[in-house]
């Protein structure tokens, strides 16, 4: 996920769009940018498009240049515009359903959703990722409530959970259908978005994985299985249902990246320190009040994000972690500084300052005893 208050469109973002661009479904692009001659004959909007000197004659354009309207008044009329193209595409047997998304989301669309909306009538299409938003989101609306209206009239008014079963069923299938050379070169495994409420059995042979991604999920514990990834090196559990540290991890000896963020996690399982070559930690936006007494056997522990929890205090002997660079801890609950961080003068940076209730004078203190530290 790309966080938008650190997204800078450069080289790369620019690259990576192209790219997003190219795979898009070459029909639906079609749709989406094709252009009409005879829609309705509107005074109001043909005044707007002569002020902006843009034709809103597809729907391309009107989501391109969503920006350049502000006035509510034009923002109704391109509304009226998309649900009349929508009306068009329909009629042609060529309807879209609009889908966007933000922090990097791009929305639904592709192959593992036509199977099933061609059924309905309909291809998903994705407008938008970016993590500006703007005034799109009235006319992708617009669209759909045409949209809706056509399937809802051919397929009745259930259409919706019927499509979202099938798609949730599929989500939740996990095909490993690979033959043992295919399976010798799989190091990468992702099963992020799938809505798992279960841990997916049999996995454990792609035996040669090195990252492994549960993100955006519904887990709320792992499977003993998971020890069989003896070269695992990431594991990333990110926004899941976890209450408590999964403690099945601590077998695997060669993880150095470890994010469990956005559970519900309260506290630390203590056999944490048991991965010797944990070099990033995530456990931000949780419940967790504190950290067990293990924790600084983490000797390699390079960078540790624990942001957004309940924490006051720090293990004693903290300052033991030498090989810490960069650590988070704002928003706990943090009433003054642990004598520990006066100590850590190997630290890159230090985030404390915001979200904790501690004095101007006691960070001063702190940035005294640390003053090659970056201290916020």
């Amino acid at each position: 996920m790309i966080d938008c208050e650190d997204m800078k469109l450069n080289k790369i973002t620019l690259i990576v769009l192209f790219f997003m661009n190219i795979m898009l479904a070459q029909k639906e692009v079609e749709i989406y940018q094709k252009e009409y001659t005879n829609l309705s004959t509107n005074k109001e909007i043909k005044a707007l498009e002569n002020r902006v000197g843009i034709s809103f004659n597809s729907l391309q354009k009107i989501i391109y240049h969503a920006d350049k309207l502000e006035a509510a008044a034009d923002i109704e009329l391109m509304q009226k515009r998309a649900f009349e193209l929508a009306e068009r595409h329909y009629e042609e047997a060529a309807g879209l359903y609009l889908t966007w998304g933000t922090n990097g989301n791009c929305g639904r669309e592709g192959d593992f959703y036509n199977d099933f909306t061609e059924a309905f009538d309909f291809t998903y299409f994705s407008v938008h990722c970016s993590c500006v938003v703007g005034t799109f989101p009235k006319f992708v609306d617009a669209y759909n409530s045409y949209a809706t209206q056509y399937i809802e009239k051919k397929h009745g008014e259930n259409w919706s959970e019927r499509l979202e079963a099938l798609i949730l069923k599929r989500k939740r299938t996990v095909f490993l259908d690979y033959t043992p050379a295919e399976i010798e070169k799989i190091t990468q495994a992702s099963y992020a978005f799938r809505e798992l409420i279960e841990y997916p059995k049999g996995i454990e042979k792609l035996e040669n994985l090195e990252i492994l991604s549960f993100n955006i999920n519904h887990l709320t514990s792992l499977d003993p299985s998971i020890c069989e990834f003896k070269k695992l090196k990431t594991l990333r559990l990110h926004s899941n249902k976890f209450k408590e540290f999964p403690v099945e991890v601590v077998c695997l000896t060669t993880l150095e990246e470890l994010s469990v963020d956005s559970n519900e996690l309260q506290d630390v399982s203590k056999e944490i320190g048991d991965l010797q070559q944990l070099t990033r930690l995530n456990l931000s936006n949780n419940q967790i009040t504190s950290l067990p007494d293990s924790f600084v056997k983490l000797s390699n522990l390079k960078f540790f994000d624990v942001r957004e929890n309940k924490l006051s205090t720090l293990p004693d002997n903290f300052e033991n972690l030498q090989g810490l660079r960069t650590l988070i801890l704002w928003y706990n609950d943090f009433k003054t500084i642990p004598k520990s961080l006066y100590k850590m003068q190997h630290l890159h940076e230090l985030f404390i300052k915001n979200g904790n209730d501690i004095s101007d004078e006691e960070l001063q203190k702190l940035k005294k005893a640390l003053p090659n530290v970056r201290i916020r």
